[in-house]
């Protein structure tokens, strides 16, 4: 290699020696990250009724069940009728939790009402069937299912598997669209 070659060489190594150095101690361009805290949620209030030793309002924290919803009422008195009450069904806010006395023939999850809380009757919440885990007693409490679709629909939960979505619930013989739309805003897959 000629001489002059060896300068360029020099030189140009030289220029990107300078560079790589720049880029090393230049700091970054832009705004820095800015980490925010977790969002806390808000607590929810539930109305709890019914044979109960404390009835009343209570604040609960998001993702609270019916059985913590009865701890705070201080629990439920002798005569209550918890056979027919799911109490690990999640509560949402502004529900009413109402817990039956003995003798009174409750069927459903707890009887809950969430629209208009001076209404009493045996309504199911909301979204408060799990489809995937439900006894076929407690489905035939849903509207226009007996205990034959209510057998059927877990006959097929045990042969086919655990239910994907809730429409897979029209596989089942006997479940059409009108029972299904019927029945689709009780029911949950949690």
């Amino acid at each position: 290699m000629k001489t002059w070659q060896h300068i360029l060489l020099g030189f140009l190594l030289g220029i990107i020696s300078v560079g790589l150095i720049a880029l090393a101690v230049v700091p970054p361009r832009g705004l820095p990250i800015q980490l925010m805290p977790a969002p806390t949620q808000q607590p929810i209030t539930v109305y709890v009724t019914g044979c109960v030793n404390s009835p009343g309002l209570f604040q609960l924290a998001n993702g609270s069940r019916v059985v913590d919803a009865m701890k705070m009422a201080d629990g439920n008195c002798p005569t209550a009728n918890l056979a027919g009450i799911n109490l690990a069904a999640r509560l949402v806010d502004g529900m009413q939790v109402d817990i039956p006395f003995e003798g009174n023939q409750s069927t459903t999850h707890p009887v809950v009402n969430q629209n208009n809380p001076s209404e009493q009757g045996n309504q199911i919440q909301e979204a408060s069937i799990n489809i995937n885990t439900a006894s076929w007693e407690v489905l035939e409490t849903l509207p226009g299912i007996g205990p034959d679709r209510a057998k059927q629909i877990v006959q097929y939960r045990q042969k086919i598997g655990r239910f994907l979505t809730l429409e897979d619930l029209l596989n089942v013989p006997g479940i059409g669209t009108t029972i299904f739309n019927q029945i689709k805003p009780f029911l949950t897959l949690e």
